[in-house]
């Protein structure tokens, strides 16, 4: 009779799925908690929202790519652990079954229990669905499909690994390692790349955006699942109606790519030397590629370390490359050999000549000619603008200030910009290294932190961030230009625009406040003298109390009041420098608070100036929005913003501000408006969660005369920087 070969052994099939029955057992308890059990759990919030249940069953297949991850390669180091023991890789070699049958009834064997896991979660959750009245089943079978692709990745990757290599610990090491090589080498090439290439600063760059692909966990982790909205015109309000799942693309091309893994993983055992059972590396071709890998991650690793932990900042940049490269060497002596003793089995891998050195050499050399190459700038990474025709939008921040610029002339300026910084490079480096440290040439240096993203037509972003050094007058710097940009027409009126939400019915609240002499803060008050306000309104005495103190209690009231204040609310201006400390520094205990100003024994009220705020009503802020900031928005008088603080920021702005609020909707459920007056601004509806909130903030400048005229009639003196810092010499 002929006989036949088959690719099958039905004996071998049932041995691993009852031998490691307690894996996919496992599996099955922890799924029946998370999906059909845990929905039983939260019934009653389930019952009141029936589209939390989509929510809940499509954010399951993120939790599926965890238990996916995780049950893949235990369920690998199960049915192919006769691979790692001599013996039993001895006799499955001895075995009357080929290579083919023994690869398929071992892979089959882990891949189908765990999917029919998925199966019967299904069918589960489909009748707990169905019991509690929300049955969805595209939800629930988008979440069957994405979560049996994503485990025949994950399990696909496991089954290439447990080939790789003979030693079942090395095989949940090697899986782990090459899930997040990705974002590991993200993290080493950037955080190196930050001090070579200018604009990357030691961030993670875009340009590099594609070795997540890389690490497939974080991948499938991002974000998937959305949500579908509509408007709701009795609520005025955007409410969820549903959730998809957007990731099919992702998950389809890593299943596919899982299936050529398991295909890959059948053609290494064919050829395998079972007597490799044990080592690290079972593929005799992979062990100089290990060598490579352990060197140069090892270089990699270390110089990232040893950059972190020695801050080099000020030093020039040749020693910044010497050091790096010194630190690469040693990272790669230490990967190169220790993957070598790790191939050896054998701390003895330094006899017979120290084999092996010349390919450490060479991977030296490979690793300082691509760092020279950074710092030299071949790939051009530092000179890239995009073309103009590539861009929709470009962001520009500094400061905390940003410009959205979409016009042509707006896109053309900011590339403009990018392109003096980097002519700039040596300039910016040079001043760079005396910032804080030392003034070569009388520099006396600040810096401000300058971002620029390009989003393109694409979908791409092409990210940038400089740090520029510049004096607090120099109009000829780059952090100037920045300036200039931040201030364009465009720029403000993208930054100050408001949500349509923005209107008369829904602002709730709305204040000015004002930097003032003390007697003006009283004035204001309705009070005859600083003293009485100081003691009624700071203090919180009464009225009655405060005249009723006289002599020496009344000054020492006075005195621990101001000095109190200072310490804990930072709005109280009377030291030298005051508007620097109130903004940039904070005191460290209540006896570093600077003396009171006295004269002739007594508090000086001409150098005590206090934050004066006044709350508006409703009518009264949207007043001061539509007829006075809207307009001076429009003019280009308000909202700017400055990067350096020098004399036109101090004759220019200011020191005093406006805040006005918005939520929407403002219903109490039944349709009506809720009631909402100034002293009671924070007093929020139940469904406060319901609530969208904006909020409008602006710093007046000499420029804005229809806001300086409304606080002038609200009886506020308003004082530009300087006036207030000179008045505290």
């Amino acid at each position: 009779m002929q006989s036949k070969t088959s690719c099958f052994n039905k004996a071998l099939f049932r041995k691993h799925v009852t031998r490691f029955w307690p894996v996919w057992a496992a599996y099955l308890v922890i799924w029946l908690l998370e999906m059909p059990i845990g929905m039983l759990s939260q019934r009653e919030w389930l019952l009141q929202s029936p589209v939390s249940m989509q929510q809940s069953v499509l954010n399951s297949i993120h939790a599926g790519a965890l238990l996916s991850f995780g049950f893949a390669v235990l369920m690998a180091m199960a049915v192919w652990s006769f691979l790692y023991n001599a013996r039993s890789a001895s006799g499955a070699a001895c075995l009357p079954v080929t290579r083919t049958a023994q690869y398929f009834s071992a892979m089959l064997a882990g891949l189908l229990p765990l999917a029919a896991v998925h199966a019967v979660t299904f069918l589960l959750t489909m009748l707990t669905e169905a019991s509690m009245g929300l049955l969805h089943l595209p939800s629930l079978l988008a979440w069957l499909g994405a979560s049996l692709l994503v485990l025949l990745f994950f399990y696909g990757f496991a089954t290439l690994c447990a080939m790789l290599t003979g030693n079942i610990i090395i095989l949940p090491a090697v899986y782990v390692v090459l899930n997040f090589v990705g974002i590991g080498a993200q993290v080493l090439l950037s955080g190196i790349a930050g001090y070579f290439v200018y604009g990357m600063n030691g961030g993670i760059g875009s340009w590099l955006s594609w070795l997540s692909w890389l690490s497939p966990i974080v991948k499938i982790m991002g974000r998937l699942v959305v949500n579908e909205s509509s408007f709701d015109a009795a609520r005025q309000a955007w409410i969820t109606t549903g959730w998809h799942f957007e990731g099919w693309a992702i998950v389809g091309i890593y299943a596919a790519v899982g299936v050529l893994m398991l295909v890959g993983a059948w053609a290494l055992l064919r050829r395998r030397r079972m007597e490799t059972a044990g080592d690290v590396v079972a593929v005799p071709a992979l062990k100089p590629v290990f060598r490579w890998c352990m060197g140069v991650f090892g270089g990699l690793c270390f110089a990232d370390m040893m950059l972190y932990l020695f801050n080099l900042a000020g030093e020039t940049q040749r020693m910044i490359f010497l050091s790096a490269a010194i630190w690469l060497v040693i990272g790669a002596f230490l990967g190169w050999f220790i993957g070598e003793m790790l191939i050896r089995r054998s701390f003895k891998v330094f006899r017979g000549g120290w084999r092996g050195f010349g390919g450490w050499a060479l991977c030296c050399a490979v690793l300082i000619a691509a760092l020279a190459a950074t710092e030299l700038d071949v790939f051009g990474v530092e000179r890239y603008v995009p073309k103009a025709d590539r861009i929709e939008r470009v962001t520009v921040y500094c400061r905390g200030e940003g410009a959205y610029l979409e016009s042509s002339e707006g896109i053309s300026d900011a590339m403009a910009l990018h392109r003096a910084v980097i002519d700039h490079k040596a300039q910016q480096d040079q001043c760079s290294r005396k910032t804080f440290f030392r003034a070569d040439d009388g520099g006396d240096y600040q810096t401000a932190d300058f971002h620029i993203d390009y989003q393109l037509t694409d979908g791409g972003v092409v990210s940038r961030s400089y740090t520029l050094p510049h004096r607090y007058d120099d109009t000829g710097d780059d952090a100037y230009a920045v300036q200039t940009l931040l201030n364009c027409p465009e720029a403000v009126q993208a930054r100050k625009r408001t949500p349509d939400e923005f209107t008369p019915e829904n602002v709730y609240y709305g204040s000015v406040s004002a930097v003032m002499p003390a007697k003006d803060c009283a004035a204001a008050a309705g009070y005859d003298d600083p003293e009485t306000y100081v003691l009624v309104e700071l203090a919180g005495l009464s009225r009655a109390q405060a005249e009723s103190l006289s002599g020496a209690a009344r000054e020492a009231q006075l005195r621990d009041t101001l000095r109190d204040w200072r310490y804990v609310s930072d709005q109280l201006y009377y030291d030298s420098g005051a508007y620097e400390k109130y903004f940039y520094d904070a005191y460290g205990s209540y006896a570093d608070v600077p003396p009171l100003p006295e004269k002739d024994g007594a508090v000086d009220w001409d150098k005590i100036w206090l934050n004066y705020t006044l709350e508006l009503t409703r009518q009264e802020a949207w007043e001061l929005y539509e007829s006075c900031l809207e307009p001076d928005v429009a003019d280009n008088a308000l909202g700017r913003v400055w990067v350096l603080n020098g004399s036109d920021y101090a004759a220019t702005v200011y020191s005093a501000g406006v805040e006005i609020e918005a939520r929407w909707p403002q219903t109490d459920g039944n349709g009506g408006l809720v009631p909402v007056e100034p002293e009671y601004a924070f007093s929020y509806p139940a469904a406060e969660s319901d609530l969208s909130y904006y909020g409008f903030t602006t710093t007046p400048t000499v420029d804005s005369e229809r806001t300086n005229a409304f606080f002038a009639s609200r009886g506020l003196t308003l004082h530009t920087v300087g006036e207030i810092r000179a008045s505290a010499q």
